[in-house]
């Protein structure tokens, strides 16, 4: 059995601002588990875009869109997915307010078109915009959507609108993502947890630096939050380490002695 368990976000926590995982970094994933300590990624992004990010490092431990896919040790642990009746509806709805929005299936996304807060988040991961496809979600089970928008007074709207079937959280400046009602990075570990440890406790630690990852703070034993991170992740944390590009993965792991 482990000694414990350690997650981490990837963006703007365990990668660069590249979209990275440095040479660091890899070591440090390496070394705790040397110390029998087990490294999970828990992320927004996609199960192919984790494993192509951690090349080498991967292990195929993570909860990936925020809760909605589980992995343990490459095995499929646990998978929600968004109703297709939902899903039009908020497709119809984003479409009213003039706001693109991204599918996640299990191995690709589309969008229903591109505009400037989709490019900006892009950019900002590092990522490549994929094909427009605006009836993808009637081809495919769709586990996460995507909605990009800077209008953050409209957020209210949507969340008054779909409240009672999806999860929505606001993780970037473009952007909001839109879960299974009650999936969250949360939900996602305690599904992790149970495959792994079953009714055994152990004891847990989070790395993050935005809002997505406050419920990830909730369920940890320790919570630590990345220099770069938001006010609102900053205030939850049990301690403050250096940014992500400043070597404050490695900071944080020495403080707790897990390295």
């Amino acid at each position: 059995m482990y000694h414990g368990i350690v997650f981490f976000d990837l963006d703007g926590t365990l990668l660069n601002q590249d979209s990275v995982l440095t040479k660091e970094n890899q070591k440090a994933l390496a070394d705790l588990e040397k110390n029998n300590y087990l490294p999970v990624i828990v992320s927004g992004r996609a199960p192919w875009e984790i494993e192509t990010l951690l090349g080498a490092s991967n292990q195929g431990n993570f909860v990936s869109l925020n809760g909605q896919i589980v992995k343990v040790a490459n095995e499929l642990i646990y998978e929600a997915i968004i109703p297709t009746e939902t899903v039009k509806e908020v497709v119809a709805f984003s479409g009213d307010l003039q706001h693109s929005l991204a599918f996640y299936g299990k191995a690709d996304f589309k969008l229903t078109f591109v505009d400037q807060a989709a490019e900006r988040l892009f950019a900002l991961d590092n990522v490549e915009i994929l094909q427009v496809q605006p009836n993808f979600y009637q081809e495919q089970a769709i586990h996460m959507l995507y909605l990009f928008s800077e209008e953050k007074s409209k957020d209210f709207d949507y969340q008054q609108q779909f409240q009672h079937m999806l999860t929505m959280v606001r993780d970037s400046p473009y952007s909001m993502a839109m879960t299974a009602q009650g999936n969250s990075k949360k939900t996602g570990i305690q599904h992790l947890l149970k495959a792994i440890a079953g009714d055994s406790k152990l004891t847990t630690y989070a790395f993050g630096d935005g809002n997505n990852d406050l419920p990830m703070f909730e369920i940890a034993d320790y919570s630590i939050a990345m220099a770069n991170g938001t006010e609102e992740i900053k205030a939850a944390a049990d301690f403050i380490t250096k940014a992500n590009v400043d070597g404050g993965i490695v900071a944080g792991l020495k403080h707790y002695g897990l390295i």
